[in-house]
């Protein structure tokens, strides 16, 4: 398991997921939330699609008043691209403005399911990344 420097300094290679929660969003303030989140999405889908972002969803706990955007990358240079997406350099502003507190983290791929949950040597690539070749010829599907 690597530490937060060496994922950030490493090559990121193998895929990351970006989780960020937003704390305080009220029944009043969904709507606003949401509106932002697709036109952020929408933005970053356009100049980052080809850099390696797969997609974005979120999810919410109205209960808590929590919401949690969560985004699939390729690789980690990939997710620096939303530094190029004015509207979200302009949404990251708004949360504190809102009453909305935020955390977030980025999450590196960790094994294969098996080997994490029943310590299993088998070894299977990251499914955040593109299939080789080679996989690709033995499961025509993946093609």
């Amino acid at each position: 398991m690597s530490d937060g420097g060496s994922l950030l300094n490493g090559s990121g290679a193998d895929g990351v997921v970006v989780v960020t929660r937003f704390d305080g969003v009220t029944v009043l303030t969904l709507p606003l939330f949401v509106l932002i989140h697709r036109l952020v999405a929408r933005d970053v889908r356009r100049v980052a699609r080809e850099d390696g972002f797969i997609g974005v969803r979120f999810f919410r706990d109205r209960r808590a008043r929590v919401v949690w955007s969560v985004s699939l990358w390729t690789h980690l240079d990939a997710v620096r691209a939303m530094g190029r997406v004015n509207r979200h350099v302009m949404a990251a502003r708004l949360p504190g403005r809102l009453g909305w507190t935020t955390r977030s983290g980025v999450f590196r791929f960790g094994g294969d399911w098996r080997a994490v949950l029943f310590d299993s040597k088998l070894h299977t690539r990251n499914p955040l990344t593109e299939a080789t070749q080679a996989e690709k010829e033995d499961a025509p599907w993946l093609s």
